[in-house]
């Protein structure tokens, strides 16, 4: 977690959510901001970040592929044995 004080809007709309095929898509890209009415002036922002699953991502795929290997002779051995 980290906090950042955002000076003017155009700071806001410069932040970059992800990138499409090398070009960044900003927030300018997908919203419009403005400032609410209970904003005298720009307050800080709090990152939160959000459920990350790539550990449980690369922790499947690790597990794909040492099974894998182990399963072919396996599934081989079944497609034979029924035809």
């Amino acid at each position: 977690m980290f906090w950042y004080f955002f000076k003017t809007l155009s700071e806001i709309e410069k932040v970059v959510l992800r990138f499409r095929d090398d070009v960044p898509v900003t927030i300018k890209n997908v919203a419009n901001i403005t400032l609410g009415p209970d904003w005298d002036n720009l307050s800080q922002v709090k990152a939160v970040e959000f459920y990350n699953c790539t550990g449980r991502i690369y922790e499947s795929l690790c597990t794909f592929d040492t099974a894998q290997p182990e399963e072919i002779p396996v599934t081989i051995f079944v497609i034979i044995v029924s035809v």
